[in-house]
């Protein structure tokens, strides 16, 4: 798994990020625009949700001037629509419960079950 996370946001996404930094003491610490464990959670996220019934299609990771954007095949596991709704209300559901069961384990995201809040 070290590997797996080295080599998605280690060689794609710091080689295509902009990078700040900031002057301490005798040295300085690098910002980079997207930190670490905020893109690892996203393509576990991304990862965990997947529909890997969706012959030929794969997660993306899409990087812009102004943002990061990370895709994964497959709607709501019940199929519905999120227009109109408040997503605080959705129950969450898992589509693939043996990947989130792994990478909790793994502690490579957080709480199970959590959604977006």
């Amino acid at each position: 798994m070290k590997a797996f996370r080295q080599l998605l946001h280690s060689y794609f996404v710091r080689n295509n990020s902009k990078k700040a930094w900031r002057k301490v003491g005798d040295g300085r610490i690098e910002m980079p625009d997207y930190p670490d464990r905020a893109v690892l959670e996203g393509v576990v996220n991304a990862l965990i949700h997947r529909n890997y019934m969706e012959i030929g299609s794969e997660v993306h990771i899409d990087m812009f001037d102004d943002r990061i954007e990370i895709y994964s095949p497959g709607g709501m596991v019940s199929g519905i629509s999120l227009e109109g709704k408040d997503l605080l209300k959705i129950p969450s559901k898992q589509r693939n419960p043996i990947l989130a069961d792994i990478f909790s384990r793994l502690k490579y995201m957080e709480r199970r079950g959590s959604g977006a809040k």
